[in-house]
């Protein structure tokens, strides 16, 4: 026959204040709250009140339900600490593969700049040759080289967009062509 505040089972809670609440009209009150279990372990809590109504409407006392949810508490505080730990090597992860994106870019981006000095001799080179006097035969064989060699430079500056786009620095130039003349090339490679 006391009331459930003087038991002093949660001094944490204010069971005046929810019983109160009740009293004036809300149905159901929760809370959770910690209480010692006298060995030094601590216990999650979770009390639900709920007004008992005597004929309908008058208010003649609480009933409390008292649930032991330390399992799903500290299974809660796992699941977030387990959280915490992904989101840190997803962090690390990614910034690890930022920086290997950025070094294998760098690299293409150099490599291809290289790789143009020795192509530009070549190109110079061919253009040197055919102002000399040739057969047909090796002006034929100057042209397939020079379709490798220009081949080869589209590669490299397609190469080198590549790395602009991953950089983010691409500007496209819109120039017309010539589709026929565009198939016909393509065709004599």
């Amino acid at each position: 026959n006391q009331s459930i505040a003087d038991l002093s089972l949660f001094p944490e809670v204010d069971f005046a204040l929810l019983i109160k609440n009740l009293a004036n009209g809300v149905p159901q009150q929760s809370i959770e709250t910690t209480i010692d279990s006298g060995n030094g372990h601590v216990l999650f809590v979770s009390l639900s009140l709920s007004a008992i109504v005597k004929d309908g409407s008058s208010f003649s006392g609480v009933a409390v339900i008292v649930r032991d949810v330390t399992n799903e508490r500290i299974a809660d505080e796992k699941i977030r600490k387990a959280n915490t730990e992904l989101e840190i090597k997803v962090a690390q992860r990614t910034a690890e593969l930022e920086k290997v994106s950025d070094v294998k870019s760098a690299f293409i981006s150099n490599i291809s700049h290289e790789m143009r000095t020795p192509l530009n001799g070549i190109i110079g080179t061919l253009n040197l040759i055919r102002k000399e006097p040739l057969s047909e035969e090796q002006c034929r064989y100057l042209d397939m080289a020079e379709v490798s060699v220009n081949s080869l430079a589209v590669l490299i500056n397609d190469i080198l967009d590549l790395s602009k786009i991953e950089a983010g620095k691409l500007d496209l130039d819109y120039k017309a062509f010539n589709p026929a003349k565009l198939i016909e090339t393509l065709s004599t490679s």
